[in-house]
C-alpha cells in the first residue's frame, strides 16, 4: 500500500528548510512519480530544488516530452511558490484516479521548481522581513547609505506598513469609496486633501525637514538577466528609458551573471521542454510568448499580452528558443486564489497542452527547429 502523501497547508508560506523537507516527503511517499534534484546553488548557497514528476515505470524522464514549471523568481511573490505546491499536491492525489492526470504523468515529465529564488523568498519570510524585487546580491550599490530612510520592519511584527502624512503637495488622496485606501492624485488636481506616504523604516541623520527613501541595495531583477539577442545594448537601454531607471529593475552587469538564471538557462537547454510555464504575481492576467496560438484563458485569468523585455524569460524562451512560454500572473503576491480557481486554471492549461503539444514520445524527439513548432 502506498505511503500517505504529505498534507501541506496552502494558507501559509514555507520557509526554506520546511519547504525542502516537504519536497523530499513527497518524493519519499511517491518514489515512482517524484524525485528531487538540485539544479545548483543560489547566490547565498541554498540548493535550488527541481521536482521531476513522471511515472518512471513508463520510461525515463529524459525520454519523454517535457513541461517546465517554475515560480517565485521574484522575492516577495510567495503565492507563486505555493501555487506550484498546490499543483504538485493535486497531481499526486489524482494520479490513478483521473485519466487526464494519469496520462499526463505516464506520457510526459514535469520539471517543477517551486522556488527559483530561495534567497529572496527567505528574506521576505524572515522574522523582520524585507521585500526586495529579486536577488539578494547587492547590485549596483554595495555600500551602506549614509542618510535617508531604510525600509524595514521596525517593530518585528512581520509586516512593513506605510504611514500617510497630510501634505498639500502630496501625491495621494483618500479613495472615494473607502477612506482607508489611498489612490494617486490626478495630474493638475488641486483643492483637495492630499497626503504623502512614508514606509516603515529607520531614518539616518535626519535634517529635520526632508525624508529621502533609500532604494534597496539589492536592485537586480533576475527576470531581466537571461541571455537574449542584443542584451548588452538593449537591456541597459530598456532600464534607462522604459523602466525609468527603476532601482529595483537593474538587469545586472551581464546576461546570466547570476547563478539562478544560469542554472535555469542550462536546464532548459538540457531538458528541451515543449512548454515553459512561469508563475508570478500580482497582476491577475495571463501572458504568452512563442510561436503558436496562446491559451485565451486559464481559469479566471484572461490573456493580456504585455510584450517582451530584454533579458526576460519570455523573450529568452518564446522568441530566442522558439518555445511557448506561458506566464501566469496571480492576482495577489501574498494571498492564494481559491482552490477551485486554481484547479480550473490547471485544468484549462492541460486541455490547451493536449490540443497544441506533441504527446507521442517518438514524435517529441523529432523536435522542430525553434519557431517551427507544429500545432496539432
Amino acid at each position: 500500500m502506498a505511503a500517505a502523501l504529505p498534507s501541506p497547508r496552502f494558507d501559509e508560506f514555507y520557509r526554506y528548510d520546511a519547504l525542502t523537507e516537504l519536497l523530499f516527503a513527497y518524493a519519499e511517499a511517491r518514489p515512482n512519480l517524484v524525485s528531487v534534484r538540485s539544479i545548483g546553488k543560489s547566490h547565498e548557497g541554498r540548493d535550488i530544488w527541481v521536482l521531476v514528476l513522471t511515472n518512471t515505470a513508463t520510461g525515463a524522464d529524459v525520454d519523454k516530452p517535457a513541461f517546465w514549471l517554475d515560480g517565485n523568481i521574484h522575492a516577495a511573490e510567495l503565492s507563486a511558490s505555493t501555487a506550484c505546491l498546490f499543483y504538485l499536491n493535486d497531481l499526486l492525489n489524482k494520479y490513478g484516479l483521473e485519466p487526464q492526470v494519469t496520462q499526463l504523468l505516464d506520457t510526459r515529465v514535469i520539471y517543477m521548481v517551486p522556488r527559483l529564488n530561495p534567497d529572496g523568498a527567505e528574506l521576505a519570510l524572515a522574522d523582520r522581513p524585507r521585500h526586495i524585487r529579486s536577488s539578494t546580491r547587492r547590485y549596483p550599490y554595495d555600500e551602506e547609505p549614509v542618510d535617508g530612510l531604510n525600509i524595514e520592519d521596525v517593530d518585528g511584527d512581520g509586516r512593513i506598513l506605510t504611514m500617510r502624512v497630510p501634505d498639500p503637495h502630496g501625491g495621494y488622496k483618500k479613495h472615494a469609496g473607502d477612506p482607508r485606501l489611498m489612490v494617486a492624485r490626478e495630474p493638475g488636481e488641486f483643492g483637495g486633501e492630499y497626503y504623502r506616504l512614508i514606509p516603515e523604516g529607520f531614518i539616518k541623520h535626519h535634517d529635520g525637514l526632508t525624508v529621502t527613501i533609500n532604494p534597496d541595495r539589492e536592485g537586480l531583477d533576475l527576470n531581466r538577466n537571461f541571455r537574449t539577442p542584443g542584451w548588452d545594448h538593449d537591456a541597459p537601454l530598456h532600464w534607462q528609458r522604459r523602466a525609468h531607471k527603476d532601482p529595483r529593475r537593474w538587469p545586472g552587469p551581464s546576461s546570466l551573471s547570476e547563478p539562478e538564471t544560469r542554472f535555469l538557462n542550462s536546464q532548459i537547454e538540457s531538458f528541451k521542454p515543449q512548454l515553459v510555464v512561469s508563475i508570478h504575481a500580482p497582476y491577475g492576467l495571463l501572458d504568452f510568448d512563442g510561436p503558436m496560438a496562446p491559451p485565451r484563458q486559464l481559469g479566471a485569468l484572461r490573456l493580456e499580452q504585455v510584450g517582451v523585455f530584454p533579458g526576460s524569460l519570455g523573450y529568452f524562451g518564446g522568441l530566442k528558443k522558439g518555445l511557448p512560454v506561458v506566464t501566469i500572473e496571480l492576482p495577489n503576491a501574498l494571498r492564494m486564489p481559491k482552490e477551485g480557481e486554481q484547479r480550473d486554471m490547471w485544468a484549462d492549461l492541460l486541455r490547451w497542452m493536449d490540443a497544441h503539444l506533441l504527446t507521442d514520445v517518438r514524435e517529441a524527439h523529432e523536435k522542430p527547429e525553434p519557431g517551427k513548432l507544429s500545432v496539432h
